[in-house]
């Protein structure tokens, strides 16, 4: 935490990050950030190149260093765009390249600036697992999403991006970024696709844990291996509980809010938990478009009518929300 307090008093050097434009007193290094900060990365973006397109998140977890990779066309910093910068946001133990080889270039097509990260992999025994990216504290992970925007805006030269998150990465990740870091105010949209929004039994495993049981799964061992995000996503835990139940309207005045999520979802359950019902959020279960449509999570986002579906709704997003319930 003092990394992250650190961190904090210097936010107004972050807002100047962009490649090839930081001067000495602006510069922030990967040694600053909280959490386990992944191999062949700077400030949370891959270094090794771009990857071709993959047709699967299980074609594309079969190689185990796609961590070091971009999908084709994204993390482009001299991207230029009439269109706000797209920000793509990986799911619990994934990584940029594999939630989004295939979608990532399908939104570079269509005129957009994309980017992503990848941070806070699990460490076990000193030992950095890098393809098991967002695996850590969800709060140190949402501290870097924060940094990752305040680049991408730099660069692009644009006041606000569009977040299209999977699983924790269009739930907790960026719920916490925009209601505990002061995001709302540099987003527009928050697409989740089959978003952790109110946590998750894991397909009853964890329906009838209590909060302290939560809790204790939380900070114990998994903590000690950078493993603490997945129990943080218990619907009973404190994180959980705190976040969405606790303090008020989950949606932010200002920004649009678009939930897909689907019947099928073994992961997210019940996978009505990925809904925020309050005033404006668009609500969307698959099911209701794509009848015939049987998805999983992992693999969530590679179906071409997921893909359609996002874009539908960056061509037509929902009013922003009001803030209130």
């Amino acid at each position: 935490m003092k990394k992250l307090s650190a961190l904090v008093a210097s936010s107004a050097a972050v807002c100047a990050l962009a490649i090839g434009v930081m001067t000495p007193a602006q510069a922030i290094t990967n040694n600053d950030l909280p959490g386990v900060v992944s191999d062949y990365t700077d400030l949370g973006a891959p270094t090794g190149g771009e990857k071709p397109i993959k047709n699967s998140h299980t074609e594309a977890n079969m190689v185990a260093s796609n961590y070091r990779y971009t999908p084709v066309g994204t993390n482009n910093w001299s991207c230029k765009s009439d269109k706000n910068p797209i920000v793509l946001i990986a799911g619990t133990s994934s990584n940029f390249y594999d939630d989004w080889a295939k979608m990532g270039p399908e939104l570079v097509k269509d005129g957009y600036c994309v980017f992503g990260f990848n941070h806070n992999p699990a460490k076990v025994a000193g030992v950095v697992y890098n393809s098991k990216q967002f695996s850590g504290d969800i709060r140190d992970s949402a501290f870097v999403l924060g940094v990752f925007v305040d680049r991408v805006l730099a660069a692009t030269g644009k006041s606000k991006v569009t977040l299209i998150g999977h699983s924790q990465g269009g739930g907790a990740l960026p719920v916490y970024y925009l209601n505990r870091l002061g995001g709302a105010a540099k987003v527009s949209h928050l697409i989740g696709l089959a978003p952790s929004n109110h946590g998750t039994t894991m397909n009853r495993s964890f329906q009838n844990t209590t909060r302290e049981q939560a809790d204790a799964m939380t900070n114990g061992i998994l903590r000690d291996w950078n493993a603490q995000g997945l129990p943080q996503q218990i619907s009973s835990g404190s994180f959980i509980q705190d976040l969405y139940y606790e303090h008020g309207p989950v949606a932010q005045a200002g920004v649009a809010y678009t939930v897909i999520a689907s019947s099928t979802d073994q992961t997210v359950t019940p996978f009505t938990n990925s809904f925020i019902n309050e005033a404006n959020v668009r609500n969307i279960q698959v099911q209701n478009v794509y009848p015939n449509l049987n998805t999983d999570h992992a693999n969530f986002t590679y179906y071409n009518e997921i893909i359609s579906m996002v874009k539908a709704e960056l061509a037509a997003p929902p009013a922003p929300a009001t803030g209130r319930g």
